[in-house]
C-alpha cells in the first residue's frame, strides 16, 4: 500500500499537570490536582491509596532528569498560555505555573525507558501530545503517577509493556507490531476494494470522490477499522495521523486517481482540529505492487 509519509507539526497539549503538582500528591496516588484551588479534606481524614502495581518494580525508583533537554520555557496557566505555544495551534489544560521543559509524550516515555530499562508506553494519540515538566525531573514511578492523573488514564501491563490507556482495546491497537498492523490494514483494504460497485467507482473518479455517507454500512465499518489502525500507530507516523473526528467518519472520503498501473484509491480524512496547515491525512492505495502484480486481486476500473 502506498502511503503519504509527509510529516506534520506535532499536536501540542501543554502542561497538563506539572511535576510540582504530582509530587504534592501522596506516593503512588493518581489523583489529579485541584485546578480550582478548592479546599481538600485534611490528610487525617483521608485513607492512603494503595500504590499502583508498577511501584513494586525497583527500577522505576530511578530518577529521570530533563536538564539536558532543549531550552526551558515558561508555561502560563490557562486561559493565557504562552503565545508561542498558542500560535502552534495547541489545546491547553494548564493547571499550574511552571518553569520547565516541554516534551512530547514520545520523548518522555523514551526518557523513562532509557533511565530504567522498563518498557513504558502511552496509547498512540497521547504520544502525540506534549507536557510541561520541571527540569529536575523525578522518580520514574512518580512521573507515571502524574501522567495517569494528567491524562485520566490507567497503567496496564500488556505484552510486557506498561501502557497508559483509556481502554484495553486502545492499548492493544497501540502495541500491534508493524507486521500485525500491516496485515490488518491489507485485509481491510482488500475487502473494501472488492466491495465497490460500478456506480461507486464512477463516483470516486469525480473531482471530490465519494463521501463516507455514500458507502454501505459494511464498507463504513471497513473504513473505520483502517482509520483506527492508522490513528493508533505510535512512532512510524508520529505527528501524521487522522484526527479523532475521522473515527466517526466525519470528513472521510474516497477518490480514484490515475489510470492503468498508476491508478490508486485515496483514503482522505481530516487531521486533528487546528493542526492542518499541510492538508488532510491521506493514504494512497495502489492497485499494483512494484513488481507489477495486482495487490488485492482487484484491477482498476475501466
Amino acid at each position: 500500500m502506498g502511503k503519504n509519509l509527509a510529516r506534520r507539526p506535532h499536536r501540542l497539549l501543554v502542561g497538563i499537570l506539572t511535576l510540582a503538582a504530582w509530587l504534592a500528591l501522596p506516593p503512588g496516588s493518581a489523583a489529579s490536582a485541584d485546578p480550582e484551588g478548592q479546599s481538600q479534606p485534611s490528610p487525617d481524614t483521608q485513607k492512603a491509596e494503595p500504590k499502583p502495581p508498577y511501584w513494586k518494580d525497583p527500577r522505576l525508583e530511578r530518577e529521570v532528569s530533563f536538564k539536558d533537554r532543549p531550552a526551558s520555557r515558561e508555561t502560563l496557566a490557562a486561559p493565557d498560555p504562552d503565545p508561542q505555544l498558542r500560535e502552534a495551534g495547541g489545546a491547553y489544560r494548564v493547571v499550574r505555573l511552571v518553569q520547565g521543559r516541554i516534551l512530547s509524550g514520545e520523548e518522555l516515555v523514551k526518557a523513562i525507558q532509557k533511565e530504567t530499562g522498563v518498557r513504558v508506553m502511552l496509547q498512540a494519540d497521547w504520544l502525540r501530545e506534549h507536557v510541561a515538566l520541571p527540569e529536575q525531573g523525578g522518580p520514574a514511578r512518580e512521573l507515571m503517577d502524574g501522567l495517569a492523573a494528567a491524562f485520566g488514564g490507567k497503567w496496564l501491563q500488556v505484552k510486557g509493556t506498561w501502557i497508559l490507556n483509556r481502554s484495553l482495546e486502545e492499548a492493544r491497537l497501540t502495541l500491534l507490531t508493524e507486521d500485525e498492523r500491516g496485515q490488518a490494514i491489507r485485509q481491510s483494504t482488500g475487502a473494501l476494494l472488492r466491495s465497490f460497485t460500478a456506480e461507486q467507482w464512477r463516483g470516486m473518479a469525480q473531482k471530490h470522490g465519494i463521501g463516507f455517507n455514500e458507502l454501505t454500512p459494511a464498507q463504513r465499518a471497513l473504513i473505520l477499522t483502517e482509520l483506527r489502525l492508522y490513528y493508533y500507530e505510535p512512532f512510524p507516523n508520529f505527528g501524521y495521523a487522522p484526527g479523532p473526528q475521522a473515527l466517526s467518519g466525519q470528513g472521510v472520503r474516497l477518490r480514484l486517481t490515475g489510470s492503468g498501473r498508476d491508478a490508486q484509491v485515496g483514503l482522505i480524512a481530516p487531521v486533528a482540529p487546528g493542526r492542518d496547515p499541510m492538508g488532510p491525512f491521506e493514504v494512497g492505495i495502489p492497485f499494483y505492487a512494484p513488481s507489477g502484480e495486482l495487490q488485492y486481486a482487484v484491477p482498476p476500473p475501466q
